[in-house]
């Protein structure tokens, strides 16, 4: 029989208010639709809330933007030479230094730690990710 939430629950009442969230997402089209829910959650939780998703992968926006959960999408180029990849992502870093977000999630972790080094590089309150790179204490909350 269930007895309703556990203590452990967090409450409407414990939800901080968050106006704009990044999320990096930096995998491709497969791990795209294991984010969703994650989506969905956060556009529940924080319906006023501005979420952006930060990718790499252009076919990500047409499998997510109809969903709505995203509003608005920052992507770079990661082919072509290394000069013009690095040159992408300091041009998508500038643009995202423009908004001081209340949080960042970063959804994995792509074992050279450049997705930690992006997301130091980034205006937040809180960075949210996993403890699998050597530089999590550094960069995250």
């Amino acid at each position: 029989m269930r007895q309703g939430p556990s203590k452990d629950t967090v409450s409407e009442v414990d939800q901080p208010k968050l106006d704009r969230i990044l999320i990096v997402f930096l995998p491709g089209l497969g791990n795209a639709i294991l984010l969703t829910p994650m989506l969905q959650a956060l556009r529940n939780t924080h319906p006023d809330a501005t979420i952006d998703l930060f990718i790499r992968e252009p076919v990500v926006k047409s499998l997510l933007k109809p969903s709505r959960y995203v509003d608005n999408f920052v992507y770079y180029d990661h082919t072509g030479t290394f000069l013009e990849v690095t040159n992408e992502r300091i041009q998508a870093i500038k643009r995202l230094r423009l908004t001081n977000y209340d949080v960042i999630f970063s959804t994995g972790w792509d074992g050279m730690n450049k997705e930690s080094l992006l997301i130091g590089c980034l205006r937040a309150d809180q960075r949210i990710g996993y403890r699998q790179d050597c530089l999590h204490n550094l960069l995250f909350n």
